[in-house]
């Protein structure tokens, strides 16, 4: 079977997010069916076509300039977001190569919603997931705004016979906005299955109206893609890319490896956490730091910028994993890492349903760190578990997929 992906994929910097594309991929590649990634720009792909928001837009502008607050903080976020890109730029970690080695794409690179709708994926069914597809905020919390996004990542073009499928789709929040409920509802009630990634969005399926019919079941809790591959796939396939790029620039991060380390993967989505008091601790332990960082986060400390193959190696051979990163646990839990986790705060912290639903499907007890802002409790560091990862989620899809 042709399956078209529609998934998150632009990211420079964000390793979990290329590894699931990979591993949806791959899995369904190992299970004999033809996938492939659509090719989306969805950065761009955003309404400013109404009067109101034009208007809107200028009234901004004009907020930005009288009013000193807000113009400070615009030319702070424009000198922030030149910082990052001049820092991405010089240190490229790889993600385009990636992609053109290992991810099948489709031939069509769409730019607009129009030309997705008027020109489909030629495909038997289409995949969107995993990762946060279906987040308002990623989707742009500006429904009008972000409309054309709201009916490419719901499907809103092709046959209408055509399967339409969820996998791992994450809500990224517990509650959505009424507005979006219901422009969202006569889109998702055509799908033929969907599997969510966080327990808790199940609900938000069914506060949009997908329920059981005679068609097909309600929304069933399902792993992420990641965890459909074994951690010695992964192993052998971060070693196999790590040997054939053998080479001085390649093995940078291999210098004093004599010395155990931490691995500190930090995207700052809402922590705040006091990173000296992690520096403190590895040096209570004669443990060196390993920083890497993404979502264009900036400060003091020194960074490292591994590429995927890298970066697993890293987390496998690392003493301790500290990260506030899903996927960075999903790879601890895999490589049976002591690790720790940053619970999120303020506006992202339904974003920590990502992370209760991971520690539920693997059978451990959570790892949250205690007091990251203030003064961190690393002790959950030393405190041993025996996951048992439940990936019935792919039987499932390959079910689907097969009837």
């Amino acid at each position: 079977m042709k399956i078209g992906i529609l998934t998150l994929w632009l990211g420079v910097d964000n390793y979990g997010q290329q590894l699931q594309i990979y591993a949806l991929q791959k899995y369904l590649r190992n299970n004999g069916h033809d996938a492939y990634l659509i090719r989306y720009a969805y950065q761009t792909d955003i309404l400013y076509t109404s009067e109101k928001n034009k208007l809107s837009k200028k009234v901004l502008r004009l907020l930005k300039i009288f009013n000193p607050i807000k113009l400070k903080t615009y030319i702070a976020n424009k000198i922030l977001l030149s910082k990052v890109s001049r820092i991405n730029k010089e240190n490229s970690r790889g993600f385009e190569e990636f992609r053109k080695k290992y991810v099948h794409v489709s031939e069509e690179y769409y730019k607009t919603y129009d030309e997705i709708k008027i020109n489909p994926p030629e495909a038997d069914a289409y995949i969107v997931g995993s990762d946060q597809v279906w987040n308002p905020a990623c989707l742009n919390s500006n429904l009008e705004v972000g409309r054309n996004l709201m009916n490419t990542f719901f499907f809103n073009f092709g046959k209408k016979d055509m399967l339409r499928i969820g996998y791992a789709a994450s809500w990224g929040i517990t509650e959505l906005p009424d507005d979006w409920k219901q422009a969202i509802s006569p889109l998702i009630v055509k799908f033929n299955f969907i599997g969510v990634r966080e327990k808790s969005g199940i609900k938000v399926c069914e506060d949009c109206g997908y329920k059981a019919t005679e068609f097909h079941g309600p929304a069933q809790w399902v792993c992420d893609p990641t965890l459909l591959l074994t951690a010695e796939q992964w192993r052998c396939w971060y070693k196999q890319e790590y040997e054939e790029n053998n080479s001085e620039e390649k093995n940078k991060y291999d210098k004093n490896t004599d010395k155990p380390y931490i691995l500190f993967y930090y995207l700052n989505n809402g922590s705040n956490f006091n990173i000296k008091a992690l520096y403190d601790f590895a040096k209570e332990r004669n443990l060196e730091v390993k920083y890497v960082s993404g979502n264009s986060n900036i400060d003091k400390y020194k960074k490292i910028y591994p590429t995927n193959d890298e970066w697993l190696k890293l987390i496998d051979e690392a003493e301790y994993v500290v990260t506030d990163s899903f996927h960075g646990s999903v790879f601890s839990i895999l490589f049976n890492k002591q690790f720790a986790t940053m619970e999120l705060k303020g506006k992202n912290c339904g974003m920590n349903e990502r992370l209760n639903s991971l520690f539920e499907l693997s059978h451990i007890s959570p790892r949250f760190i205690k007091d990251c802002d203030t003064n961190p409790d690393f002790s959950i560091l030393d405190y041993t578990y025996n996951a048992e990862i439940n990936n019935g989620g792919g039987e499932i899809l390959l079910k689907v997929l097969n009837s």
